[in-house]
């Protein structure tokens, strides 16, 4: 075999790694490219012995260079030349290669006009795929901390279409009027559906994703924070678990840090979405955040 056979051999397996990370890590789930190529080279990191950013940026065509990973924690851009090169080295087709484009110039673009008509040119392209993207009014579900508490309420085994047993099990008691409204609400949003007389939910676990930017979910998260401090008050400590740590930290560490409460939360999702039977409803909060800059 000459040297230019076993050269050209090796960059086959080089497109095929990157292409059968593509395999495990569905385009369809991600609304942020950044985690989307973070999640690829997690992947395949986890396969294989040894394997850097600078692996994985020559995987993706940017041979000898950092750009990846200064892209993945949102330090630089990508540009048309790149994008192009990241959908040849995934072997992204046609629709799904516009997809992509598009999710880069949502998530990069800074002026809200523009992001705006990025988000509908997204959902067109979503629609096309049989994507699932959430729209303006699946962002409803997120205006009201209880809205998501009823869908995981539905999910248990002893759940019951009663506005009254659903307001008795509530820790915090919701006004039953603006309990219908959220079943209501549920129910446009295609979220859940009637099968054999009973409510399901369609998508077994919600998540607000990361870097999420709607003020609908900032207004979530400030709501939901309000709920963690009753229930450290209400709740009696062997039912819930509560921890806090101050750190001082370099700007490495906080990267190195974030990543793994990334991929925590997917795991803890994950162990939710396999979890049989589900009788109880719990709230897992996780923030990190900087306290003083030096």
């Amino acid at each position: 075999m000459t040297f230019f056979s076993i050269f050209k051999s090796s960059i086959k397996m080089v497109k095929l790694s990157v292409q059968e990370a593509k395999k495990h890590i569905h385009l369809s789930e991600y609304t942020d490219y950044r985690l989307y190529l973070f999640d690829l080279f997690q992947w395949l990191k986890e396969k294989k012995r040894v394997y850097t950013y600078r692996d994985f940026a020559t995987d993706l065509n940017f041979p000898g260079s950092n750009f990846i990973q200064l892209v993945i924690n949102g330090k630089r851009n990508l540009s048309k030349e790149s994008i192009n090169k990241i959908i040849k080295s995934l072997g992204l087709k046609k629709l799904k290669s516009k997809y992509f484009k598009f999710l880069v110039c949502f998530n990069q673009e800074t002026d809200v006009n523009k992001k705006a008509q990025y988000y509908h040119t997204l959902k067109q392209s979503a629609r096309r795929l049989n994507y699932k993207l959430f729209g303006k009014d699946q962002y409803q579900c997120y205006s009201n901390w209880y809205n998501l508490v009823l869908l995981e309420l539905i999910n248990t085994v002893d759940f019951k279409e009663d506005i009254d047993w659903i307001y008795d099990v509530l820790e915090t008691k919701v006004p039953k009027a603006k309990l219908q409204s959220s079943m209501k609400l549920l129910k446009k949003l295609g979220l859940i559906e009637e099968c054999q007389g009973k409510l399901q939910v369609k998508d077994r676990v919600m998540s607000t994703g990361d870097e999420v930017h709607s003020m609908a979910v900032k207004k979530y998260y400030l709501d939901i924070i309000d709920q963690a401090k009753i229930a450290l008050e209400k709740i009696e400590s062997p039912q819930r678990e509560y921890g806090a740590q101050t750190l001082s930290i370099s700007l490495d560490s906080f990267e190195e840090i974030k990543e793994k409460i990334r991929r925590f939360r997917k795991e803890i999702l994950q162990i939710a979405a396999d979890s049989d039977d589900p009788s109880l409803v719990y709230q897992l909060n996780i923030q990190l955040f900087p306290l003083a800059r030096c």
